[in-house]
C-alpha cells in the first residue's frame, strides 16, 4: 500500500535559480529531495552534453573535460546541500580532498534480447551507492531502466529527461546526517527487446578514507525529524560496519549489486547476504 506522503516522481531542480536570485527556493527544493527522496534531477547545470558521432575521434579530450565538469558540479552540489541543512557551505570539505580521485565509467546495458544466457540477467541489482557522498548520472540516450524504490517498496522510474543529470545520495552523506538525508535503493533494468542498448555515464563523488565519520551537528529543527527508512530487498549497511569496517561495506555492495558475478566468485559470502545462483532483480 502506498503511503500518502510517499514520493511517486523524482523532483527536478533548476540551478538557474541561483543566477536569478532565488537561492532560498532552490535550497528548499534541495532539502526536500535530500530528506524525502534521496534522488533528484538537475538542469541548467553548465555541463556540455555527449559529443555527436562526428566528434567521437576526440573521445579522450572530451571525456577528460566531462570529468572536470562533473567535479565542478559535485563541489557546487556539496556546498548547496550543506546550506540547505542550515550549515556553512564548506562543512563537508573536511570529508574529501579537492584533488582526490573520484570514479566514473561508461556503462552499456544490452537490450534483453541481446543478452547471452550464460551472462545472467545483467542490469544492476537493488543497492545503495555505499562508498560515496553523491553520484551524478548522465543517461546518454532515451531508453528506460533506472528505477528508484520509494518508502512503500514501489519502483519509481527515473526516465531520462533531456538536458538533466540524475543525482542520488550516497551512504556516506546518509551517515554524516545521522540518517536524515536518505541514500535510496535503486536498480537498473535492461532495455526492452528491440530497443537497442542503454548507455549511461555515472560519476561517483567519494570521501577520504583517513577521516573518521561521525554525524554532523545539525540545527535543532532537523534533530526533531525522524529519519525515513526506505523499504528494500537489498541488504542494508549497518552503521557499525560503515564506521569501522568500510571494506566489508564495499564488497557487500558489489555482491548485492551484481548477484550473478558475486555468487560466482564469493559464494559463501553471497549466501550470507541473501544471494544465490537463482537471485534475480
Amino acid at each position: 500500500m502506498t503511503n500518502s506522503s510517499d514520493f511517486t516522481i523524482i523532483p527536478v531542480l533548476d540551478l538557474n535559480l541561483l543566477q536569478s536570485g532565488n537561492q532560498d527556493q532552490l535550497l528548499d527544493e534541495l532539502r526536500s529531495a535530500l530528506l524525502d527522496v534521496g534522488f533528484f534531477y538537475v538542469k541548467n547545470h553548465g555541463v556540455a552534453q555527449w559529443p555527436s558521432d562526428e566528434a567521437v575521434p576526440g573521445f579522450r579530450q572530451t571525456y577528460i573535460q566531462l570529468l572536470a565538469s562533473y567535479k565542478k558540479l559535485a563541489l557546487q552540489l556539496i556546498e548547496l546541500i550543506a546550506l540547505s541543512l542550515g550549515l556553512p557551505k564548506d562543512t563537508l570539505y573536511q570529508y574529501f580532498e579537492k584533488d582526490q580521485q573520484n570514479r566514473a565509467k561508461v556503462i552499456k546495458y544490452p537490450s534483453v534480447n541481446e543478452l547471452d544466457p550464460n551472462d545472467g540477467n545483467q542490469g544492476v541489482g537493488p543497492h545503495k551507492d555505499g562508498a560515496f557522498l553523491l553520484t551524478i548520472l548522465y543517461q546518454a540516450n532515451d531508453l528506460p531502466g533506472l528505477q528508484v524504490q520509494n518508502h512503500s517498496g514501489e519502483w519509481i522510474d527515473a526516465s531520462p529527461i533531456p538536458e538533466t543529470f540524475v543525482i542520488n545520495i550516497g551512504t556516506g552523506l546518509e551517515m554524516l546526517t545521522g540518517g536524515l538525508a536518505v541514500a535510496t535503493t535503486h536498480r537498473v533494468l535492461n532495455p526492452p527487446p528491440g530497443r537497442g542498448p542503454r548507455y549511461s555515464i555515472p560519476y561517483f563523488f567519494s570521501f577520504r578514507l583517513d577521516k573518521p565519520f561521525k554525524p554532523l551537528e545539525l540545527p535543532e529543527k532537523f534533530k526533531l525529524l525522524e529519519p525515513k527508512e526506505a523499504v528494500s530487498d537489498a541488504f542494508y549497511e549497518e552503521k557499525e560496519s560503515f564506521m569501522n569496517n568500510l571494506s566489508s561495506v564495499f564488497l557487500r555492495n558489489r555482491i548485492t549489486s551484481h548477484p550473478d558475478v558475486g555468487f560466482k566468485h564469493y559464494p559463501k559470502l553471497a549466501q550470507e547476504y541473501g544471494v544465490d545462483a537463482n537471485t534475480k532483480f
